[in-house]
Formats: C-alpha cells, sequence, structure tokens
C-alpha cells in the first residue's frame, strides 16, 4: 500500500529544512537518490538542472513532498552515510500536539471545506473505508444517497480527516447551481482558489479545465477534491462535459483523489468508479443523534421515533431540536401518523422518504409568523449567505426589524436545523430538501413578492458589476454567479407587470454581462426580455425588438450557433428597414455588419460583397465607421479567398484616404481603425497597395510619434517587422528607409528587449548584414535590456553591436559608445578585469577622435575608475578620478559629474584609509548635489550615505548616525527595489553606529526593520540580509547574550558564504564569530575560525588593517593554545605589514593633501575668474567705461 507522507514526516521535513538547505549537496547524494527509487532519472535532472546548491536542494525536498512514505524514509536513510547528522535530525524531530496543530490551521487556509459537522453519527466505518480506497490506490469514488442522507456532512468529515490524519489539502466544489459546462468548471476554479483570466480564450471551458487539471498536477502534493451535489452536473446539457472533467482529473492528475457526492448514479465509461451507497443510519446512530439533544430520551422512543423519519440525518437533527424544547417523543410520534398523508409531492420522492414533508412542518407550524416569513424569504437564495446579506433581504418585507432581531431569528432557524451556520466561513446554508419546502409553503402572493424582494437586494451587485472593468467584472460576477443565475430565474417566472416595471434593469444586466463575455447568461437575459416585449403586442415590430434581435443573433454568433444568429440579425434588418428614420439606429449598422462577418467565415462573399456594398452606397458616411470593425472580424488569413481581395482593397482604400491620419488615431478602443489596422498588417498581400497608401499617408501627415497607446504601439511593432517588404517595393532608398526606421523606434513601446525578435532576416535585406544601421538597432536592443535588468542578454547584445560597428566603420564613436557600454555591462556582471580591458579601448579611442579634455572623455575616465576600484586598486582609481576632475573642472564650473567624481574620489580615500581627505571630497560633493538637484534628491541621498561611512571610519559615530538618519529620510520618500535595498544598507548602518555608541536595544530595532524590508524586497539570500544577520548578532553579543549571538552570526555566515563566497565580508562575519567563540571559551574552534577568516583577506585584501587584525587575533588564540613557535612567526608577519601600512597611508595622505590643494586653487581661480566677468559686463559703477580692467591687472589677479 502507497501511503502518502505522513502529517508528522511532512512536519519533521519542514522543522529541518533550513538546516538541510544549508548543508545538503544532492550531487553527493544523487547516485543513492536514484538506486533507492526516491527519484527518477528525469525527476533528478529537473534537480541538477538549477543553478545553485541551495535550489537544487528545495527543489529535491519539493519532490519528497510529493512522494510516498516510503520514498521518505529511504531518503533518511539515504542521508545516514554521508549526512548522519542531518538524518539523526530528521529521526530525532519530536512531533508536538501544537506543531499538528499549527501545521493543520496553516493547511486548511490553503483548503476550501466547509467547517466539521458539530454532531456526527454512524458513518465512521463509511469514513474509514472510503479513505483506505484511495490510500490503497484508488482515485475516484462516489458518495450516492436520497437527499437528507447526510452525503455532504460525510464528505466534509473525510476533506477533515485528510487534513488533520494525513495532512492533505481538500478542497470542496459545490454543484447545486450550475446549468452549463463553463459553470462547472469555474465551481471547480473557485474550490482551488484559482483566478483565470478575462481574455476570451480563458472562457473556453475546455480550456479552463485544461488550465485546471494543469495546476492540480503541478501542485504536486496529494490533494482530495470533493464534487458536492453532482446530479445537478449530470443534466442534459452538462453531463457529457462532467464525464469529461472527471476522466481528465482521473488520467492527468494522478496526484487527486476525486470524491462526488450524488444522488444519482456516476457511469463512467471504460473507468473504474467506487460508489459508496448511504443507507439509513443505524438504529443505534439514530438514537444517539436524538440523545444528543434529549440526554434523557428513552431508548424505545428513540427507535420509534428515529424509524418514523426513516433514519434521516437531516431529519433526525429536525425532531432533536423539537425533543431539546421539552416536546414528549410520543407527541411527536401521534403528530407524525396524523400528517402522514400530508403533502406527498415535495421532489416526487419515493415511499421510504414519505414523512420528510410532515417532519419538517413538525417545527415549521412552531416557529413564529415572522421566523417562518424569514425562512421562506431566505430560501430564495440560491446558495451560502452571510448574517449582513439576510437582515438586507429580510428588512424589505419587515422593514421595522432590526439586525438583532434579524440574528435571533437566524439563531432559531439554526437551532431547528432549517440553516446551517459555517462557522468557518461565517456563512449560513440552507439545506436543499428544507429549501423546497420552503418554497413550497410560499402562497403565489409571497412568491411574487418574495421574488420582488431578492430583486431589489440584488440591484446593488448588479450596479457594481456594470461599474468594474473586464477583469474586476468577471471576477466579481464569478464570486456571486449563483445569485446572477437567480435573478435571471426570477425575473423570468415574474408577472408581466413586475417584468415591465425591471425592463430597464434587466436590460442594464444584459449589457454589462454581454461586455464581461457572459454570452450564456447574456443570451438568457436578452430573451427573457424579448419574450416580455412580445406579450406586448404593439411593441412587436418596434425599434426595441429590432434592438434585442440584433443583440440575441451577435449572441449566437458569439457562441458559434451560426443559423440562430443569421436568423435573428435578418428579423433584425427587416424590422429596421421597416423604420422611417433607420439610420439614426446604431445597432443597424452592427446587424449589417454582423451579418456580413458571418457570411464571410461561411464563404459566402457574394452575399457578404452584396449585403455591405448596398449600405455603404446608400450611406457612405455612417457606414464607415462600421467598416474596420467588420474587416477585424471577417478576415482572418487562413479563410482569405483571392475572390475577396479586390472588395477588401476598395473599401480600405476608400476609408484611407477619407480620413486624416491623425483621425485615425483618435481612440484606443479595439475596433476602431488603429486596431483594425494591426490585423490587416497580417494579410498585406491582398491590401498592398492600401497599406503602401497609408504607410506614405502616415509620415505626409507627421503622425506624432510620441503617442503611446498600447493598439499604436502595435502598429509599430507590425509596421516594423514588414518594413523592408514596403520599402522594397516602394524603392526607398536606403537612406529614407533608415529615417522611418528610426521614426518608428522613438516610438517603440517599453518592453523592446522582446519587440525586434525576427525582423533581422528583413531590415537585412535593406541595409546589409553588417551595416551601421543595423548595429544600431541591436545597439537599442541591448539599452532596453539593460534597462530591464537583464545584464547577460545586454552583454550578449552590444557584443554583436560592437562586432558589426568594427567592421562597418572602425574607430568611430558608435564603436567607443559600444565599448564603454560593454565595460559597464561587466561592472554590473562582477566582472571587473573584462571590464577594465573594454573601458582601456573605449578610452583610447575616445581620446583620439575627441581629445583628451573632451566631456565624453571624462565620462568613460569616471568608468573606468569605478571599475578599477572594484578590481580593488584604491590608488589607481584615485588619480583617474583627479584626472576626470580637471576635465570636468575646464568643461563646467559645477556639473553633476563633477560631483559623482568628488564623491568616487572620496570613496578611495576612505578605501585607503584616509578619512579625512574623503570627508572633505564627500561634503564637497554634496554641497555640488543640494545646489543642483536639491536636498531630497536620490543621487544625494547616496553621496549623504557615503559621507556617513567617512566620519564612521574617523570613529565620529553620533556625526555619522545622524548623518545616516538624514539619508534615510530621504529614501523613505521613494519607493523602488533599489531604494529599498539602499534603505536597508541605510538601517544596517545606523545599527552599527548605534552598537559602537554602546545602544544594542536600539540597533536591534533597527536592524529588524532592515531585516524586514530586505526578505520582502530580496529574501534571505542576499549580502545585505547577511550583514543585518551579522549586526543582529553584534548586539545580542553586547547585550551579553552570547548563545544568541553566536547562532545569529552562524546564520549571517552562511548566508555570506552562500551569496559571497570567500569576500571580505564573509570573513568580517568569521571575524565576530571567533571572537564570540573565545568569549564563550571554545578557544580551538575560536582559533579555526579566526584562521578561516585570516586565510580569505590574506588573498582578498592582502595588506590590510582588517588582514593585521586578523593576524593579530590568531597570534593570542595560538599563545592561549600553547603553540608559541607559530605564534612567533605571526607576530613577525604582522609586524611587517603594521610598517608596510604606515607607510603607505603616508604616501596616501600626501596624494589626498596634494588633490585638495589642487581642488582649492581651482576652485579659488575659478571664483576670481567669475569676477573679472561680472566686471566685463559692468557691474562695477565706479568705471564709467563700462567696467573694463586692465589685462595686466587681472593677470596678476589670478596668478
Amino acid at each position: 500500500m502507497a501511503i502518502p507522507i505522513t502529517l508528522e514526516n511532512q512536519i519533521k521535513l519542514q522543522k529541518n529544512w533550513e538546516a538541510i538547505c544549508d548543508d545538503l549537496g544532492v550531487k553527493h547524494v544523487s547516485h543513492k537518490l536514484i538506486t533507492r527509487g526516491i527519484l527518477t532519472q528525469k525527476e533528478l535532472n529537473d534537480v541538477l538542472e538549477k543553478r545553485t546548491q541551495l535550489e537544487q536542494t528545495q527543489k529535491l525536498l519539493t519532490l519528497l513532498l510529493t512522494k510516498d512514505n516510503q520514498h521518505f524514509e529511504c531518503f533518511q536513510t539515504c542521508l545516514q552515510d554521508d549526512y548522519s547528522w542531518l538524518a539523526d535530525g530528521l529521526c530525532g524531530t519530536v512531533v508536538t500536539g501544537e506543531d499538528r496543530k499549527k501545521f493543520t490551521t496553516s493547511l486548511l487556509e490553503q483548503c476550501s471545506l466547509p467547517q466539521h459537522p458539530v454532531c456526527f453519527e454512524g458513518r465512521c466505518d463509511e469514513v474509514e473505508e472510503i479513505t483506505q480506497l484511495f490510500l490503497n490506490g484508488g482515485q475516484l469514488a462516489s458518495i450516492q444517497a436520497f437527499g437528507g442522507q447526510g452525503k455532504t456532512a460525510l464528505a466534509t468529515v473525510i476533506g477533515h480527516t485528510f487534513v488533520s490524519r494525513l495532512g492533505i489539502r481538500s478542497v470542496m466544489a459545490d454543484l447545486r447551481n450550475v446549468s452549463t459546462d463553463l459553470d462547472i468548471v469555474k465551481s471547480l476554479l473557485l474550490a482551488l482558489k484559482l483566478h483565470t483570466d478575462t481574455d476570451l480564450e480563458h472562457l473556453n471551458p475546455e480550456k479552463l479545465l485544461t488550465k485546471a487539471c494543469q495546476e492540480v498536477a503541478q501542485f504536486g502534493q496529494k490533494i482530495l477534491i470533493i464534487l458536492d451535489n453532482c446530479e445537478t452536473a449530470m443534466g442534459r446539457d452538462t453531463l457529457d462535459y462532467f464525464r469529461d472533467l472527471l476522466s481528465k482529473l482521473n488520467t492527468n492528475c494522478r496526484n487527486a483523489y476525486v470524491l462526488c457526492t450524488s444522488r444519482d448514479t456516476i457511469h463512467l465509461p471504460n473507468m473504474k468508479v467506487h460508489v459508496q451507497p448511504l443507507d439509513s443510519l443505524s438504529q443505534s446512530a439514530s438514537f444517539s443523534i436524538l440523545r444528543w439533544y434529549s440526554p434523557t430520551l428513552d431508548r424505545e422512543e428513540g427507535n420509534v421515533l428515529g424509524a418514523k423519519c426513516g433514519f434521516m440525518a437531516l431529519l433526525l437533527h429536525i425532531l432533536g431540536y423539537l425533543l431539546n424544547q421539552g416536546i414528549k417523543a410520543a407527541d411527536l410520534v401521534k403528530e407524525l401518523a396524523c400528517s402522514v398523508e400530508f403533502d406527498k409531492k415535495l421532489f416526487g420522492l419515493g415511499p421510504e422518504l414519505q414523512d420528510v414533508h410532515a417532519c419538517i412542518n413538525l417545527t415549521y407550524k412552531r416557529l413564529s409568523s415572522k421566523e417562518q416569513m424569514a425562512c421562506q424569504l431566505l430560501s430564495v437564495f440560491p446558495s451560502m449567505f452571510t448574517a449582513n446579506e439576510a437582515f438586507a433581504l429580510i428588512s424589505k418585507e419587515c422593514e421595522d426589524i432590526t439586525p438583532l432581531e434579524a440574528q435571533g431569528t437566524l439563531r432559531t432557524l439554526c437551532n431547528t436545523s432549517m440553516l446551517v451556520y459555517d462557522k468557518a466561513r461565517e456563512v449560513y446554508v440552507m439545506h436543499s430538501i428544507i429549501q423546497a419546502f420552503a418554497q413550497y409553503e410560499m402562497s403565489a402572493e409571497n412568491k411574487e413578492r418574495f421574488n420582488l424582494h431578492f430583486v431589489n437586494f440584488m440591484e446593488p451587485c448588479i450596479s457594481g458589476l456594470n461599474s468594474k472593468g473586464v477583469r474586476e467584472g468577471i471576477i466579481y460576477f464569478e464570486g456571486e454567479r449563483d445569485r446572477f443565475s437567480k435573478f435571471l430565474d426570477i425575473f423570468y417566472i415574474l408577472s408581466l407587470s413586475s417584468r415591465q416595471i425591471l425592463y430597464d434593469k434587466m436590460k442594464e444586466f444584459a449589457a454589462g454581462l454581454s461586455a464581461l463575455h457572459r454570452y450564456d447568461h447574456a443570451f438568457r437575459a436578452y430573451k427573457t426580455l424579448l419574450e416580455t416585449l412580445l406579450e406586448v403586442g404593439e411593441m412587436v415590430n418596434s425599434a426595441e425588438a429590432a434592438f434585442l434581435y440584433s443583440k440575441i443573433g451577435t449572441l449566437h454568433k458569439d457562441l458559434e450557433e451560426i443559423p440562430a444568429a443569421i436568423a435573428n440579425l435578418k428579423k433584425a434588418i427587416e424590422i429596421y428597414e421597416s423604420l422611417p428614420d433607420k439610420y439614426s439606429y446604431k445597432q443597424y449598422f452592427h446587424s449589417i455588419f454582423n451579418l456580413s462577418s458571418i457570411y464571410v467565415s461561411e464563404n459566402k462573399i457574394s452575399e457578404s460583397s452584396m449585403l455591405l456594398e448596398n449600405y455603404i452606397a446608400e450611406a457612405p458616411d455612417l457606414c464607415s465607421r462600421f467598416l474596420f470593425t467588420w474587416l477585424n472580424n471577417a478576415i482572418k488569413p487562413a479563410e482569405m479567398r483571392q475572390d475577396m481581395d479586390s472588395f477588401v482593397e476598395s473599401l480600405l482604400n476608400t476609408f484611407i484616404h477619407s480620413h486624416s491620419s491623425n483621425e485615425l488615431f483618435e481612440s484606443d478602443i479595439p475596433d476602431t481603425p488603429i486596431g483594425v489596422i494591426v490585423e490587416l498588417l497580417n494579410n498585406a498581400h491582398f491590401i498592398a497597395d492600401g497599406m503602401k497608401n497609408f504607410l506614405i499617408d502616415m509620415f505626409v501627415f507627421e503622425l506624432p510619434m510620441d503617442a503611446r497607446s498600447g493598439n499604436l504601439s502595435l502598429l509599430f511593432e507590425k509596421l516594423l517587422t514588414d518594413i523592408s517588404e514596403t520599402c522594397e517595393e516602394m524603392n526607398m532608398p536606403s537612406d529614407e528607409a533608415m529615417e522611418l526606421t528610426n521614426s518608428l523606434l522613438l516610438a517603440r513601446p517599453n518592453n523592446a528587449g522582446d519587440y525586434y525578435k525576427g525582423i533581422f532576416d528583413k531590415l537585412k535585406r535593406i541595409f546589409g548584414e553588417n551595416s551601421n544601421q543595423i548595429g544600431s538597432i541591436i545597439f537599442q536592443e541591448a539599452c532596453a535590456l539593460s534597462t530591464q535588468g537583464k545584464h547577460a542578454d545586454a552583454l550578449s547584445a552590444f557584443q554583436r553591436a560592437l562586432h558589426i560597428f568594427e567592421q562597418a566603420s572602425g574607430e568611430c564613436p558608435l564603436t567607443a559608445e559600444t565599448l564603454l557600454r560593454i565595460g559597464q555591462e561587466m561592472i554590473k556582471l562582477d566582472n571587473a578585469d573584462g571590464a577594465v580591458s573594454f573601458l582601456r579601448q573605449a578610452l583610447a579611442m575616445n581620446e583620439k577622435m575627441l581629445g583628451e579634455n573632451h566631456e565624453q572623455t571624462a565620462n568613460m575616465i569616471l568608468s573606468l575608475a569605478g571599475a578599477l576600484s572594484i578590481q580593488g586598486k584604491y590608488k589607481d582609481a584615485l588619480s583617474t578620478c583627479q584626472r576626470a576632475l580637471r576635465i570636468f573642472e575646464q568643461v563646467s564650473d559645477q556639473c553633476l559629474n563633477m560631483a559623482l567624481t568628488l564623491c568616487c574620489m572620496g570613496e578611495q580615500m576612505r578605501k585607503l584609509d584616509n578619512t579625512e581627505g574623503a570627508v572633505y571630497f564627500l561634503r564637497k560633493a554634496l554641497a555640488m548635489n543640494e545646489k543642483m538637484l536639491g536636498e531630497n534628491d536620490e543621487q544625494t541621498a547616496n553621496t549623504i550615505l557615503c559621507l556617513g561611512f567617512a566620519l564612521s571610519a574617523q570613529g565620529k559615530h553620533e556625526d555619522a548616525l545622524s548623518t545616516f538618519q538624514r539619508a534615510l529620510r530621504i529614501f523613505e520618500q521613494m519607493s523602488s527595489e533599489s531604494v529599498n535595498t539602499r534603505t536597508a544598507i541605510t538601517l544596517n548602518c545606523m545599527a552599527d553606529e548605534m552598537i559602537e555608541l554602546d545602544n544594542a536595544d536600539g540597533a536591534i530595532d533597527v536592524v529588524k526593520k532592515a531585516l524586514a524590508i530586505m526578505e520582502k524586497t530580496v529574501g534571505e539570500n542576499h549580502e545585505q540580509t547577511a550583514i543585518s544577520f551579522f549586526l543582529l548578532g553584534r548586539a545580542l553579543s553586547a547585550q551579553g547574550k552570547h548563545t544568541d549571538a553566536l547562532c545569529t552570526l552562524q546564520r549571517a555566515l552562511r548566508i555570506g558564504e552562500h551569496v559571497l563566497g570567500d569576500s571580505a565580508i564573509t570573513a568580517y562575519t568569521m571575524f565576530y564569530l571567533g571572537q564570540e567563540m573565545k568569549l564563550i571559551g571554545d578557544i580551538k574552534e575560536s582559533l579555526d575560525m579566526h584562521q578561516r577568516a585570516l586565510d580569505i583577506r590574506r588573498s582578498v585584501l592582502a595588506d590590510h588593517e582588517d588582514t593585521l587584525l586578523s593576524l593579530e587575533a590568531v597570534v593570542d588564540l595560538l599563545d592561549l593554545n600553547g603553540k608559541p613557535s607559530e605564534s612567533a612567526d605571526m607576530k613577525m608577519e604582522a609586524t611587517a605589514m603594521k610598517e608596510r601600512l604606515e607607510a603607505a597611508k603616508l604616501e596616501v595622505q600626501k596624494i589626498a593633501r596634494v588633490a585638495i590643494e589642487r581642488f582649492e586653487t581651482e576652485t579659488s581661480a575659478k571664483t576670481t575668474q567669475r569676477q573679472l566677468e561680472d566686471l566685463d559686463l559692468g557691474s562695477n559703477p565706479a568705471n564709467p567705461s563700462g567696467g573694463k580692467t586692465d589685462k595686466k591687472e587681472a593677470d596678476s589677479t589670478l596668478t
């Protein structure tokens, strides 16, 4: 027996998930996973295809949850050899009652089950039998019984059993009110908590069923799907689809158990269905239910009473309430005997249930008149309803009732079992038998009035439906589908006078349904409206009747019922033709063009041509606005015939030349010209001349290229795809074609990365394969990819463009710019060495073409400085920045690039431990940014952040903290993923300063905020997340919580090693982890950790203050471990490094001093120059000659 992974083992896996992900390397156990049958070869390949070790392990554990329990046991054994601590962890994990409760509570959130019945007796054997059937390999079972026997209650208990005992997700779809194929699959999707898209293709029941099966199969883990009240789905119109649904679930979803409840037998050809018939409850179980209500009930009386109600669960609960109210069993038996002949028509029930009506009536007649009224009124609800909805409906009959009184009425109805309250979902449900009884009790007068109450109750829903967009409207409709269907049913049976009053409301509802593509429901609505109209004799040949015939014909067309569509549209046109003002009706033209498009789809070209030409001749101006709608509906490439080419072309040309191009683009409505032209471009073979003329007209009329409508973007995409053929046919020269291409490129949509695929072969025929034009298009594609964050794809595209530019033009601005962009992409991809090589090439080329003192040359130099800094060559980066600064100073007094250069210089000095120079240049950069960008700009905030780093390095922690807080205030005003990351960085910096200022509590609060941001935006596996945990560990250590600090630092180290590998940050974490180990007395482990940190720092940082700290820490620990010889060698190394660092520090200070002096001199000279220029402009009132100054005096001033 293949038992799914047990609830206990699922919890064990969940509790050990993180430890397994941290330590397990799937490659090391892959052979065992195959040989022991835990995974198939395909599944293993899927696992190993994942990029990182973490992703591979997560995929493996996710697959394990879909396996049988035997596979889980084998997995534990598989770990025993190489990962014994993980195997021991799994085996030794204790699963508590609290663990089970927490797990099942979480699982129930994914389920869609009614609450567990309060009193459930006599069906435990059936629960166990069906459960074992599924566990033994069965996939499809059916619970069959008459109404009221407890089918739904049994299925609900089985669902809760699967959740609480097996940890298997369970969902229930209620099919009680389905009437179409779409209703059935939508009920299933609703139970699975899946939403569908709003495209027309997603309203296809077959495609939706495929989607549902895919979702269930992709879920992977076992799932129980309960289909309740299946007898409704087995009607004549939906039986085939329902059988297909069961067949596909059984065939395509091997992880799904399907349980149906039905009053009728479910028979599926070529498929085994286990049928679980439900007999009446046993005498003992019936007595137990009655005793639950009346503990003192005599067994003999209880057995008699149970027999009188056929041992039906529903009736036992109803009679139980009466016993609970103190009515004697003997009296109830007498009352039932007297009413045995009372109305046996309900549902046409068999003799064994002949007392159903009488049993319900025993309770019903004891209700107050207001409670009886409420029971009848609530029976109008097609399915579940809330307390507020019940009050809203009841209050339409009893205007003086209060919400509290309505709540009391609902409570009474629940106590009597007339209603059932589902506490988990906070809704009330009326059993279908009780519902039928209550509606049977309605008088004709009450039925009309109560139905009108429900219609009025639905008015806000209908208004809400019509006020929403398509997507929101469809979701809203699906949530209220049962009620909207009930609204249609009720309208149909209302009296003519009531329907006339509600006519406009129903018409509004029908239009809304049609707009949401709910064609079945819209058809019913319009059909009922037409029948209402026809009952009023004088309206038979009215414009309103023609309108309804037209709408019904269109809906028949949408439902692919062509003969009925043609008949109704012809009838509509016939009535419109009889009216004197036919051209004033918009629907008249819709009828003409819909009928014409149907003729085209049926290959009746001559009929379509005659119909359309006649009406264009009669009213060309009026018809032209519907021309493109007709073309859009009528023309499909697969169906187009040659005998229609000339006809369509003449229509198109007439329309194009009767409007300006701007007029064609005024609307974004899909059926306006622009939307249809996109379709027509797919059929360019039969409208070539018209399309050529249109292209010429579009540029003659100078169509505004800044338009950004979705349809316009689609048109540009199509135009760009077909431009080569158009240009060749029009004999356009290459430069004119390029101008046209560039115009289209300027208006390209944002998703330009996918925009150019498939067009290059056509464009190469015009421009040549290695032309600058093709290179320019590839270059723009690369820029778009870079903007989207797809840097690897962008790099590849830039390299392709470079190859073309080098072949086409050699050294040119395009080549230099492309080299620069390649270098920038490599920096983003952490390839600093490659970046430096390409940036140096770009710089050399730019200097040769533009000169050494050009602004663009300076920009390239600044990019090169950034790459050198990433390489760790801070001195080279600093001198490179100085070179860029000199050029920027010549170009402009102050500019953003100068501020960026000063900031970069400050950063290099900080990295070279010259904090004074760093602070100086960062303050200068900040002043420029504030002046040019303002105090709340992102670049200003970035500069403030860098200044905070420098102040912290100076040991000015209070100043650094206030600086970081200022940066934080700016970042918090913005909202983007990059800014969120900056916010987290700033919070981490604040926490670091707080730790230095002995404010560990404040640091912990701030770090937790940073962690919340990072986990929300980028997840745990990120550099800043590792830093946050590192800082949290330090703060805990400062509080004296060394054990907690140790665990937190270890977590930070795991993330750091996973994300960063052997990096400076990883070494930093190891250093403090070693310190914690030392504090708790674990000297050996501390030495090992410090040695690891030292090895990384030697490799990554070489001569550095942090490397020196690690050397000194290792020396200290070697002494403690009694290793004096090794300690002595380390001391010598540390002394030599200290001397080198001191010498380097002096050299950097000298470089910084020279840089500062030079910058101040240049700034002073520029200030003097501005003063002299002011004098030249006459700003000196004492100089009557206009303020000119002697050149010698000016020169001496400058000197």
